[in-house]
């Protein structure tokens, strides 16, 4: 063809649509680098690692309810900046819910991370009742469709499913132990075996720390199950675990990997041991 005698139209019929379609293409690949906005439901949001949760979400422009006693401490918690319509504050304390205030909380949500836990005090422990597992079984039958629920556990709850390898003996002879005794450890199985008997109703992942430790946001890892003994085989920082849990509500590849899954966190142990290092500076002397 003579580049002379094509017209003006017959270039816009013949390059229009390979136009159209760069478009297109260039317009998904940036709302995939960019993450629609969320609607989370965060419960236990004023706790050790709540607070995390709901700042990170915050900060990666996400609209947040939390539930929380005090709308005073929550905000307290938070960098001090107005979130605007991003943060709805739900006064209330989680027991004293009915079915139609979980169903007021959860409409529309997107996601729901609980990161409720016992205060280690004689009426945390022993007063308050099963309210995790409770919580749980109330918010996933509240939820709507397609929403995903993400609980925060303990390395010591073993996998329902029974994927997690056999402690030694000694460790099962203390997990029974805290399994009669200590309420919140029965309370965190009897919430993941819950969700377990219910993989085909809904989407859910838990979160399973080792020793929770404060501190920034670091590197860590992510196990299928328990890495070493319970007692002191590594630590998981509060920041990372809810780096985790936001992580499962915006990463679409996290979410399908962990997805009625419970992966264990540890923090990243440092490459070099105190005589690597001591070796080291001998080396460089």
């Amino acid at each position: 063809v003579n580049p002379r005698t094509v017209d003006a139209a017959s270039l816009r019929r013949d390059h229009l649509p390979n136009i159209l379609t760069k478009i297109i293409r260039a317009t998904l690949k940036e709302s995939k680098k960019m993450p629609s906005k969320n609607k989370v439901l965060v419960v236990g949001a004023t706790g050790a690692t709540g607070k995390h949760v709901v700042q990170m979400l915050l900060d990666k422009g996400q609209h947040v309810v939390a539930v929380a006693r005090s709308e005073e401490k929550m905000r307290s918690l938070l960098v001090q900046k107005d979130y605007g319509d991003s943060l709805f504050v739900k006064e209330a304390s989680i027991s004293d819910l009915n079915p139609e205030d979980f169903k007021e909380l959860t409409v529309g949500c997107d996601a729901i991370v609980s990161c409720l836990g016992h205060n280690l005090t004689f009426k945390g422990m022993y007063s308050d009742g099963y309210f995790v597992s409770s919580a749980t079984k109330s918010l996933t039958e509240a939820m709507p469709e397609n929403c995903r629920f993400i609980l925060m556990g303990s390395d010591g709850v073993a996998n329902p499913d029974g994927s997690d390898p056999l402690r030694p003996l000694s460790e099962r002879c203390v997990l029974f132990l805290l399994r009669w005794l200590v309420p919140p450890h029965s309370d965190n199985e009897m919430a993941a075996l819950y969700l377990h008997n219910h993989r085909g109703d809904f989407d859910w992942s838990v979160v399973r720390p080792t020793d929770l430790i404060d501190g920034d946001v670091s590197e860590y890892d992510i196990f299928d199950c328990a890495q070493g003994s319970l007692f002191g085989d590594g630590v998981a920082t509060r920041a990372n675990v809810a780096d985790l849990m936001v992580r499962l509500i915006l990463e679409e590849d996290t979410w399908n990997k962990y997805k009625h899954a419970m992966p264990i966190l540890y923090d990243k142990k440092k490459a070099e041991t105190e005589t690597e290092k001591s070796e080291g500076v001998k080396k460089s002397n």
